[in-house]
């Protein structure tokens, strides 16, 4: 085999194992409303594992919220009233 090859064939190999390696995330989307539909805006959301919090976020203007949590699984989502 030519030294190229052998390079291009290392090169390749590091790649597919250097993927699995990568931070896999998850994100949540979602919107909080009150009883009209209408979107509250500044409401703080968590979403948890077990009794801890991986992600936080507050809602936009239109009630809309989105979470980066750590991988994809199931986590509770909880929705606190904005102040």
């Amino acid at each position: 085999m030519s030294a190229n090859r052998i390079r291009t064939l290392f090169v390749l190999a590091m790649m597919a194992f250097a993927l699995p390696l990568r931070a896999q995330t998850a994100t949540i989307t979602g919107r909080v409303t009150d009883a009209k539909g209408n979107g509250i805006v500044a409401a703080r959301i968590e979403a948890k594992s077990g009794l801890r919090n991986v992600a936080s976020a507050v809602t936009d203007e239109s009630g809309n919220y989105r979470l980066t949590v750590p991988q994809p699984g199931t986590y509770s989502i909880v929705a606190r009233r904005p102040a």
